[in-house]
């Protein structure tokens, strides 16, 4: 297999989702979250620490990151809700 270089376009990108939001002002609200792999602040109470590895998640340009909200339901705000 070969590896796959990053590009400024590309993320790691473990899961997105749509969801309600659980926290904070906005809770209840329909959203989309964004999980992001290799996440740097490490939290002791992180509800996802497979985001911790820097090499965790799948390599994903901004095209297909798009397509994938594009298919949720479009009235979701989105959301990154990992430290990175």
């Amino acid at each position: 297999m070969k590896a796959v270089s990053p590009s400024a376009l590309d993320a790691r990108i473990l899961d997105i989702f749509a969801s309600r939001q659980g926290e904070g002002i906005c809770v209840g609200d329909p959203h989309t979250f964004i999980r992001f792999g290799g996440c740097n602040v490490v939290c002791n109470y992180c509800d996802t620490p497979e985001s911790i590895p820097a090499g965790s998640g799948t390599v994903k340009d901004l095209d297909r990151v798009f397509e994938t909200i594009s298919k949720l339901d479009p009235g979701h705000k989105t959301e990154e809700p990992d430290g990175s």
